[in-house]
């Protein structure tokens, strides 16, 4: 170890050799003539730019003793001093106290700022306030005196990220894209330094219709642009980006933006449906694509048979007379006795193709029609008996008439016959047929007979047991 002695009167430095090794406590004594102060170091080797050193300060009093002052440590070992000298606390010289910021945590290459110094001669602590949140800083501690500057102690910290989210923190969003299925979504930069913390985004993509599901997805604030893809077209959707601190999104803050996905073509028919037929005419009955995927504008038909060459035709907008939601087209001038493949699809506006296939098969021959559906009866006050039904969904020709019959199941009783004649100029989708009261009577009047009969019946057959 050295013994490393100046005096700032004298420019001078002694050296004093102690020993190689010391126990843990040791005594080195020396002797120096001062005429107002010294100070003095103790070294571990001889390289004194690159040795642990301990600083001490030697104080002529006026009473012309000599104090020894424990200063602050060169190397930050401080053990050995506390060992030494226990319990006094005297100030050397100035302190200085230094903060520098060397950038923020979000900032990949921070160049860091101008340090900001402080002096003090008798605190033993500094407190640094308005600090940057998510923020890196070193502070460095050396001493000084007259004539020298002790090695500084440096320690960086990281400052945590603030609670609350401002305004400058937050992105704007900009739809830059949007396709049939698909939206990009940018993210305007932020400057690094403005971030107090990490940002995570929750994106909710709620779609305003029934065919259309919600979907969230949360990312981290680093990608600037986004897609998302697999959205319906022609969809009015509205993007939800809620920024947070956390991924629990507690305290967040919301921004939205509305958008439409783009027209795509047009998704097949439904219910394609040969509902009447001829033996030179075939009547199409479909109803529109769903979802739509636009704005239809006119449906194709193409038909042919294994005899004829394939046609074509147009329709624009041609809604049923007994079912409106319905769209109805009749192939005309066709020959008879043939089986005809038929496809309709749909044209979207501004979509230069037609739409998927809906295909179906029909041959031009009149064959009977399939019943009626949905048969109710009601009784009147009257006893009169009220048929309703509606039109058949496949007549395979015109309607002349329909026949009502009544069916008894007891003897003596007359079938009921009627009529409701009907034809294409006063086709609707409800009929009516009423039964009167006279014809009521008589199955009644039937019905009490044979109950009669029934009670004379058991009478004669308990008479004879």
């Amino acid at each position: 170890m050295k013994v490393f002695v100046t005096n700032p009167s004298i420019p001078k430095h002694n050296f004093i050799t102690a020993a190689s090794h010391l126990p843990q406590n040791f005594l080195i004594p020396f002797s120096i003539r001062i005429e107002s102060g010294a100070h003095l170091f103790l070294c571990e080797n001889d390289d004194l730019t690159n040795a642990s050193c301990y600083w001490f300060q030697l104080r002529h009093m006026s009473n012309k003793k000599t104090s020894v002052v424990k200063c602050f440590d060169v190397n930050l070992l401080s053990s050995i001093v506390n060992e030494l000298l226990p319990h006094q606390h005297y100030n050397c010289s100035k302190n200085l106290n230094e903060k520098r910021l060397l950038g923020h945590k979000a900032c990949k290459n921070s160049l860091g700022v101008v340090a900001q110094s402080k002096n003090m001669t008798k605190e033993s602590k500094i407190k640094f306030t308005r600090l940057n949140p998510y923020s890196i800083y070193s502070f460095s501690v050396s001493t000084n005196n007259t004539s020298f500057q002790s090695t500084p102690l440096t320690k960086r910290y990281e400052t945590p990220a603030s609670e609350d989210i401002y305004e400058e923190e937050i992105p704007r969003i900009e739809i830059s894209r949007v396709n049939a299925s698909s939206v990009q979504v940018e993210f305007s930069p932020i400057d690094c330094n403005k971030l107090r913390g990490l940002l995570w985004k929750e994106v909710t993509l709620s779609c305003s219709h029934q065919w259309c599901m919600s979907k969230t997805e949360k990312i981290q604030n680093n990608p600037l642009i986004h897609t998302w893809s697999n959205l319906f077209p022609y969809s009015n959707y509205t993007l939800q980006v809620k920024f947070s601190r956390s991924t629990k999104f507690e305290n967040s803050v919301t921004q939205k933006q509305k958008f439409q996905t783009n027209f795509s073509v047009a998704n097949e028919v439904r219910e394609l449906l040969v509902y009447s037929k001829s033996e030179s005419s075939i009547s199409l009955r479909w109803r529109e694509p769903y979802p739509p995927t636009g704005v239809l504008v006119l449906y194709n038909i193409r038909y042919h048979s294994k005899s004829s060459s394939g046609s074509s035709i147009n329709v624009t907008d041609s809604p049923c007379k007994l079912w409106p939601t319905y769209q109805c087209v009749t192939i005309s001038d066709l020959k008879r006795y043939q089986t005809y493949e038929i496809d309709v699809r749909g044209l979207n506006r501004g979509i230069q193709n037609f739409g998927k296939i809906r295909r179906i098969e029909a041959r031009t021959i009149i064959e009977p029609s399939t019943p009626p559906y949905d048969l109710r009866y009601n009784w009147t006050p009257t006893n009169d008996l009220e048929l309703r039904w509606k039109h058949p969904n496949e007549t395979n020709g015109d309607i002349m008439l329909f026949s009502v019959t009544l069916l008894a199941t007891f003897p003596k009783v007359t079938r009921y016959f009627g009529t409701v004649s009907v034809s294409k100029l006063n086709y609707t989708l409800d009929y009516y047929h009423r039964v009167s009261t006279e014809y009521i009577r008589n199955v009644y009047s039937s019905m009490l007979f044979r109950y009669l009969s029934d009670r004379e019946e058991r009478f004669i057959s308990d008479n004879s047991v």
